[in-house]
């Protein structure tokens, strides 16, 4: 398995897979205005096609995991592991020190996921997802806990 930036030709293949992981995905006029954005990375992780992206926003010492996903049938390999170990690792070269994400109430291997990496609960948005609504956990990666 390869895990790269995404680049522009991969953009349709990315609107897909988040098509498939989310409903109400990014559309490929997202993804590519955010190639444009300094303070965005993606990466993409694949075997013989497309399976797996995880996207940051980068500011300062601050960063924010957007999104990550996987292709369904490629779940349960170490896709998401090793996605979001990569992109932890690129946000401290780029300076980054204290991490943020909202994760679905509901999807305990997502928060164990991020649990097992140092991200903790510090808080929750109510019904900030649909279909089906549901609360997010706001997780934090790095601050001192309170």
């Amino acid at each position: 398995m390869t895990i790269r930036p995404l680049t522009e030709a991969d953009i349709k293949q990315a609107a897909a897979l988040l098509a498939d992981c989310f409903p109400d995905p990014w559309s490929e006029t997202s993804l590519k205005e955010e190639l444009t954005e300094p303070c965005a990375y993606m990466l993409i992780a694949e075997e013989a096609a497309l399976c797996g992206l995880i996207h940051l926003h980068i500011t300062g010492t601050q960063w924010t995991v957007n999104t990550l996903a996987v292709s369904p049938a490629f779940r349960r390999q170490g896709i998401a592991d090793r996605l979001l170990v990569a992109a932890m690792e690129e946000a401290e070269r780029r300076g980054g020190k204290q991490g943020y994400l909202e994760v679905r109430a509901g999807n305990t291997p997502a928060r164990r996921l991020y649990q097992k990496h140092g991200f903790y609960p510090v808080g929750t948005r109510k019904n900030f997802y649909r279909d089906p609504a549901e609360d997010a956990i706001i997780m934090a990666y790095g601050e001192e806990r309170a």
